[in-house]
Parts: structure tokens; C-alpha cells; sequence
């Protein structure tokens, strides 16, 4: 990611939202409410304007589906089930106690904004890199949308800043911290200082983390499959590639490691689908998502 720049990945999320949203087909994979807030959302600057109007106008929706179909297909669907997933353990992790919720890499996510103002008596915080959260934040206003006074926003570069954001701040209350689609965009020694080091400080009597990660494939490779050398080549000049992959045989063993136990391993399709729906056309596999649980908050192993 260009440092003075939000994420294009980011808003080229937000955007499969709003082709989604086009839909009766895949529209029922959105939550309620998030395909306006991503409207809002991309009101900020000439690119994500551009991407919002595209995805709603009906001349440019089918190029859009075309370039899917020549890069990633399914990758919108894929989003949006990974997006159902997370927020089905968030869900039951705050039905289970949990009081903070803290969203890493937040980019244009809904989540934060759409659960906040149904718990009122949970803390959530986003935490993201200052460019694209400065975007997120000047479109909530300018749209006069009121951001819940429960919910705040916190900006750091994890990829470049070695201490955890002071004002993120510690508590006692138990915790679960969203890392969807970050991971896979710092290196290894990043990841493990986040998970074994940052985030225990974070926790009072518990921690979990639900976060996706890129699959490392046997032949050495990594990434999605069926694999697109264009998609590459974008993320490469948006200054966005891959650095850290696992193996999933070996994850359990290397998040023991870092001190969690694994509660929950989804590949895609995530366990949404049943064989008989449609939107199973398309399946993208390479990005898996985990709920683990941090064994000894108050003890962290260190990376």
C-alpha cells in the first residue's frame, strides 16, 4: 500500500458489495445495511466514486463480471461469505461475553458500524492504516452519519510501526479481535509480533482472534486457486502483494506456538452453501479463516 494513499483493495471490496447488491441472485448475501453504508463510503475521492458508479451502472456491470470471470471468478461471493462467516463468530462471541471488539486492517468494512448501535454496552474499535481510515471517517461525515459513541477509530500502519497504538489501550473486559484480509500483506516476523506480542497486551480475562489467512499450497505457491497473474501484477503496482502464507496442516501446530489453541478452521465455501445453490459457481479456494483462543492472556508466549 502507498503510505499517503487508502487501500485499493479496500474499495475494490466495497465495490463487489454494490455488484452484488445489483443482484437478486447474490444480493442476499449482504448484510443488511452495508451495501448503503459502502455507498457512503466510496463518496471519498475520484477512484472510489468512479468504482461506485460502475457497479451500479448497468452498461459497466457486465464488464465487470467479465473481468471477474477472466481473473478470479467468484472472488465478489468469495468476500462476502468470508464477511458471513467472521461476523457469525463475532456474533456468538459477544452472545458469549465478549465486551471489546477491536477490527484490524478495518479498511471499508461494515461490521464495526453495523453491530455497534445493536450492542451499545460493547467497546469497538477500529484500527487501520491513517490514509484509508482518514477517507473512511471525512465520508461518514460528509453523509452526516453519526458514527455510535461506543465505537472508535485508531490510526497505525502495522506494517511499519514496531509499537501497538497506545490509545487502543488495555482493559479488563474479555476481547475479540477481526483480522480480515491484513495478514496475508505483512511479513512473517509482523504477523507473529502482532498475534504472540501486540495483541496479548489486549487481553484481560480472555482473548480470542478470527482473522483469514492465504494458503500455502504444497507446490510452493500461494494465493488463490484458480490463480490469476493479473491479479498479481495489480497488487504488485498498488504496492499490495502477498508476504506471509501458511500451510493449513501445520497452522494449529504454529499458532500453539504463539500460545492459542484453534477453535474453528473454515476453507471455502465456509460451510454457507449448500450443493444445491447457485452461487457455489465460482468457488475460489486459497484463503481459509480461524477462531482461535489465546490459552494464557495474562502470560503470552513471545514470538
Amino acid at each position: 500500500m502507498k503510505r499517503d494513499r487508502a487501500s485499493a483493495t479496500a474499495e475494490v471490496i466495497a465495490a463487489s458489495t454494490l455488484l452484488l447488491d445489483t443482484e437478486p441472485s447474490t444480493a442476499s448475501l449482504i448484510a443488511p445495511g452495508a451495501a448503503p453504508l459502502c455507498e457512503v463510503l466510496l463518496s471519498d475521492g475520484a477512484r472510489g466514486r468512479f468504482l461506485r458508479w460502475s457497479a451500479r451502472n448497468k452498461w459497466m456491470r457486465p464488464l465487470w463480471r467479465h473481468l471477474e470471470r477472466v481473473t478470479l471468478p467468484g472472488i465478489t461471493r468469495h468476500y462476502w461469505l468470508r464477511k458471513q462467516w467472521i461476523e457469525a463468530r463475532v456474533r456468538t462471541q459477544i452472545a458469549g461475553g465478549v465486551r471489546r471488539v477491536v477490527v484490524l486492517g478495518a479498511g471499508l468494512d461494515t461490521l464495526a458500524l453495523r453491530l455497534a448501535p445493536l450492542w451499545p454496552d460493547v467497546d469497538w474499535i477500529e484500527v487501520d492504516h491513517p490514509a484509508t481510515q482518514a477517507m473512511k471517517q471525512r465520508a461518514l461525515d460528509r453523509a452526516g452519519i453519526k458514527v455510535p459513541p461506543t465505537l472508535r477509530f485508531v490510526a497505525a500502519d502495522l506494517a511499519i510501526n514496531d509499537a501497538w497504538p497506545d490509545s487502543v489501550g488495555a482493559g479488563p473486559q474479555a476481547t475479540v479481535v477481526v483480522i480480515e484480509g491484513l495478514l496475508m500483506y505483512l511479513a512473517r516476523e509482523k504477523v507473529e509480533e502482532v498475534l504472540a506480542r501486540q495483541l496479548p497486551a489486549l487481553a484481560g480475562r480472555s482473548l480470542s482472534i478470527v482473522f483469514s489467512y492465504m494458503v500455502q499450497w504444497p507446490q510452493g505457491r500461494g494465493g488463490f486457486r484458480p490463480s490469476s497473474r493479473l491479479i498479481n501484477a495489480w497488487l504488485a503496482v498498488q504496492r499490495e502483494p502477498f508476504l506471509w502464507m501458511h500451510e493449513p496442516e501445520s497452522l494449529p501446530q504454529w499458532l500453539a506456538s504463539l500460545g492459542y489453541s484453534v477453535v474453528a478452521h473454515a476453507e471455502p465455501p465456509f460451510g454457507a452453501w449448500n450443493t444445491e445453490s447457485p452461487h457455489q459457481v465460482g468457488l475460489l479456494r486459497g484463503e481459509n479463516l480461524v477462531e482461535a483462543q489465546l490459552a494464557a492472556p495474562t502470560s503470552p508466549k513471545a514470538a
